[in-house]
């Protein structure tokens, strides 16, 4: 019996030099889903950010020009300043506004020992700003992880900035 043992002991151990290939035939494609999975979602926090940090920038450069032309200037700001954003893609809308805020302010007057209600008003310029952009997948494992049925998938940011125009202590 002793030699039986001894005998199926050194057969088995004999027939495992294919058996690291087989369970890393098993495993590769598992991990390759993962590791797929985990750079399609870093792929799409990246371009999420950036596009958020684009809206940003892109909105505030735009307080300091003329309102009348937002759409122009931040598609040509967004043109010339980030060139890694692909053109075709991104889907912008821009809208100004001027509006004018009346309110009242109480003013001591130290002559008097009294308190007026004065009068006074302020004007800002609100631009707000909607962009869309389509980001491509980097492998075909991204559309079965995020449930696309395109190869691509929409981000979308918004961003709004105020500027103070004129007031009663400050006229330009």
């Amino acid at each position: 019996m002793n030699k039986f043992i001894k005998r199926w002991r050194r057969l088995l151990s004999r027939r495992e030099e294919g058996q690291s290939l087989v369970e890393f035939a098993f495993v590769f494609p598992v991990l390759l889903i993962f590791f797929s999975g985990i750079a399609d979602t870093g792929w799409m926090i990246y371009n999420y950010i950036s596009l958020a940090d684009m809206t940003d920038t892109a909105v505030h450069a735009n307080i300091k020009s003329n309102p009348s032309d937002a759409e122009d200037f931040i598609s040509l700001y967004i043109e010339k300043s980030f060139p890694e954003f692909n053109g075709s893609a991104i889907q912008l809308s821009a809208d100004t506004q001027v509006t004018r805020y009346d309110y009242y302010d109480y003013v001591y007057k130290s002559n008097k020992n009294k308190h007026w209600k004065v009068p006074m008003y302020y004007k800002v310029l609100k631009t707000t700003l909607d962009i869309n952009y389509q980001v491509d997948y980097l492998t075909p494992m991204g559309k079965l992880i995020f449930g696309d049925t395109d190869n691509h998938m929409d981000l979308s940011a918004h961003s709004s900035a105020v500027k103070v125009l004129e007031n009663d202590a400050y006229k330009p």
